[in-house]
């Protein structure tokens, strides 16, 4: 059985890595899929592959009147939209002492201000339609702890974290439930160079209990999981896929 047969997921960072992966599983499950991303060529080319069901749009996720824009018109010409899932996203390494104004900046805009852009319109679209909805957020294991050399991107993800329970609560009465999902160290092109570095690979199997980083699969059958109706009862919840990452220190 299809999960998702007949209802619509709008997913943002679909182009690659995470999101494109996400594409593929909702589409796989029946799903009318709304690709986006500011990157309209990578998103043209993955909605060419699937087949029917996936419409490839371009958005800029930093720009609220594009976004509202965005929503309205797949609900006015596909029917309104089911699940909201915020793949885009951005990440910087840099010392905070090296970090410009302008680089720190862009991160939040993305990251925070983006999912927060997204997540009001679908909001808006849900609970003055009296219906229920989902929306899952793309956390990180660094929205859970910290790590060096990242404090925009750290700092964003714990943002997402306080505006993935915030809304949970806020908006859980209109039946609309909120999730996000931290993953752990994934194998995406952004951290290939990691998993391709003989000595950065060790690294990465020595933190995961597990052994290994995860897969792009891995998080899409996650956040399927969190927007099925198998999770009816679930909101406000920051679900690590992290191979075991946050359960402690590998000694």
């Amino acid at each position: 059985m299809k999960r998702f047969e007949g209802q619509v997921v709008f997913i943002t960072g679909a182009a690659g890595g995470i999101g494109a992966e996400v594409v593929r599983r909702f589409h796989a499950e029946g799903a009318l899929v709304i690709a986006t991303d500011y990157a309209i060529e990578g998103v043209a080319a993955l909605a060419g592959s699937p087949g029917e069901r996936v419409v490839a749009l371009a958005l800029d996720v930093t720009d609220a009147a594009a976004v509202d824009a965005a929503l309205a018109g797949v609900a006015a010409e596909h029917g309104p939209v089911d699940h909201l899932i915020n793949c885009a996203g951005v990440a910087s390494i840099v010392s905070t002492l090296e970090m410009s104004d302008e680089a720190w900046r862009r991160v939040y805009a993305i990251n925070v201000d983006g999912t927060m852009h997204t997540s009001r319109a679908f909001a808006r679209a849900v609970v003055h339609g009296g219906r229920k909805g989902s929306i899952v957020n793309l956390a990180s294991v660094a929205g859970m702890g910290g790590m060096i050399d990242r404090a925009a991107y750290i700092s964003t993800k714990h943002a997402v974290v306080g505006l993935t329970r915030e809304m949970a609560m806020e908006f859980g009465p209109a039946g609309l439930r909120v999730n996000a999902i931290a993953p752990g160290i994934i194998r995406t092109p952004m951290t290939a160079p990691h998993f391709n570095d003989p000595d950065r690979a060790e690294r990465i199997r020595k933190a995961h209990p597990l052994g290994r980083g995860g897969e792009p699969s891995e998080i899409a059958a996650a956040i399927a999981f969190l927007c099925s109706s198998d999770a009816s009862f679930i909101t406000g919840v920051i679900l690590p896929v992290d191979g075991g990452y946050t359960a402690g220190k590998m000694w």
